[in-house]
């Protein structure tokens, strides 16, 4: 497990291009609605796909667990955590295929 003051030094710019996007689209979105002062109504959808992306990199094994860990505590607040469950080869398969064809976007 990290310390606190070794996560602070995750350089960001490091991480999986899509789930960068999907952070820098979550960050935006906060801004906007602090500058305009308008609710963003699709505000968990930018959360979901931070989640999904942070789950996604961590199956494919593009970031570790104390990484993943770290940003859903970061960016969603989620501090669980995460748990270790055994999955079918099917549904991982599936999950390396969607987030290949996501970065290929």
């Amino acid at each position: 497990m990290y310390e606190i003051e070794e996560m602070n030094k995750i350089d960001e710019n490091t991480l999986p291009a899509f789930l960068k996007h999907d952070i820098d689209a979550y960050i935006e979105a906060i801004r906007k609605e602090q500058e305009t002062g308008e609710k963003c109504w699709h505000m968990d959808c930018l959360q979901d796909e931070i989640y999904g992306s942070i789950n996604g990199a961590y199956w494919d094994g593009l970031i570790d667990k104390d990484v993943a860990e770290y940003l859903r505590e970061k960016y969603l607040g989620i501090d669980e955590p995460l748990q270790s469950r055994e999955i079918s080869k099917e549904d991982a398969d599936f999950l390396r295929n969607f987030h290949r064809c996501k970065r290929e976007v």
